[in-house]
């Protein structure tokens, strides 16, 4: 099983490969990731996507820890206070914990932040 995506010109930028042999029979993809385990995919490979393209000045991320566990909460909050060094960030979210996460990790890099 294989997720790919794609670049600008139909290449192959990254992908994540699933062991064929590791299934008895072809499963979907959503019946083998958890939500979680597809959400950190599909955030991880956004974020990979906005670090490859220059232009991009500003990340609008919805609840993207739903599903992770305080270590990944944790490990996107870092991710995000990186990435807000270099573009704007805005995050929406009712998670408390992420969001001490997120102000920690933003002090810790000198990263301004607002909440409300």
């Amino acid at each position: 099983m294989i997720i790919e995506t794609r670049g600008q010109k139909g290449e192959t930028v990254r992908q994540i490969v699933l062991s064929p042999e590791a299934f008895a029979q072809r499963v979907a993809i959503d019946k083998i990731l958890s939500d979680g385990e597809k959400r950190a995919v599909a955030l991880v490979d956004f974020l990979t996507e906005v670090s490859l393209d220059a232009s991009s000045n500003a990340i609008v991320l919805d609840d993207p820890v739903s599903f992770f566990d305080i270590d990944s909460k944790e490990s996107v909050a870092e991710l995000l206070a990186k990435n807000a060094a270099k573009r704007k960030v805005i995050v929406f979210t009712h998670n408390l914990a992420f969001l001490h996460f997120l102000k920690v990790w933003c002090k810790k890099l000198n990263v301004g932040v607002e909440s409300h």
